[in-house]
């Protein structure tokens, strides 16, 4: 890339972080999850690193855009190095207001030949304690999307990375949670806090679909499981402009949510308010299809 070009970017994102912050939001910045091309393992030998086998459904060593990518250890000095000198100079262009996404196991397995219960709280230690040493107030935000895999994430498992930064230290996204939440199998991610997340949109598809009831139900159920440590809820869908009834009616929720107040939306009259100031919809035949389609 031209230098010009990424100094455009720079500019821009220091812009969007600005305007974000200005908002009162609190944006969420990368840090180093630890993937690298093998040449780096190459110049820095005796590393402790592992090679990808697997992302999603295809197998690496068959592919050249994967096969040659590695996990660095989150322990060994060499990750330490690197991620510490990844935040400090985000930090020093960017600012932080200490929320930092990792993700090492999305659509990628967790590596054969270890303890893997022992493996993921080493892990874990290593990304956190590389983020604090630069900013104690760090925390670690990571989607719950590799938890889908029921097939490789048993709860002794996520158990052993979910614990391994202290409480409160990391932010949970339970991205698919209005469908099929995670929290209830892993007991709340076992007290780190997490966001329920509508995802409703893969690849930017249309189409008018989504289970309102389930939807304006699901933050509720969540705050209301055993030892809840429900933060807040989110929205996280590949594409937009696909339904926006569905994301309207979801993002009203925080007003219906509170422990003391059991309260919900009524979604026969909140989609008659809603037909009606969006589409100016009468109360004859057009606000009957409304309910129909909703």
């Amino acid at each position: 890339m031209p230098d010009y070009w990424l100094k455009d970017q720079k500019d821009l994102l220091g812009m969007i972080l600005d305007r974000s912050r200005s908002l009162g939001m609190k944006p969420v910045l990368p840090c180093f999850p630890g993937f690298v091309p093998q040449e780096v393992l190459k110049k820095n030998p005796g590393s402790t690193a592992r090679q990808l086998t697997t992302w999603n459904n295809f197998n690496c060593p068959n592919y050249s855009w994967c096969a040659s990518l590695y996990l660095l250890d989150p322990g060994s000095v060499l990750y330490s190095e690197i991620s510490q000198a990844f935040v400090k100079q985000l930090i020093a262009d960017f600012g932080t207001d200490h929320l930092y996404s990792c993700d090492l196991f999305n659509e990628n397995g967790i590596p054969g030949g270890v303890d893997p219960v022992e493996y993921l709280n080493t892990v874990g230690k290593g990304v956190y304690n590389s983020l604090a040493a630069v900013d104690p107030d760090a925390i670690w935000v990571m989607q719950g999307w590799m938890l889908e895999n029921s097939g490789q994430w048993t709860p002794a498992l996520a158990e052993a990375l979910l614990t391994s930064v202290p409480i409160g230290s990391m932010l949970v996204l339970d991205l698919y949670a209005e469908m099929f939440p995670q929290y209830p199998k892993f007991k709340s991610f076992y007290g780190q806090p997490f966001v329920f997340c509508l995802l409703n949109n893969f690849g930017g598809r249309k189409g008018m679909f989504g289970d309102i009831e389930d939807v304006v139900q699901g933050p509720r159920k969540a705050l209301n499981f055993e030892n809840s440590s429900l933060a807040g809820i989110g929205i996280a869908p590949e594409g937009i402009h696909s339904n926006y009834v569905l994301y309207d009616v979801f993002l009203e929720l925080p007003l219906y949510l509170s422990k003391d107040q059991n309260h919900d939306v009524d979604v026969e009259a909140w989609t008659h308010e809603y037909g009606m100031r969006r589409y100016g919809l009468s109360m004859g035949s057009d606000i009957h299809d409304w309910h129909s389609v909703t």
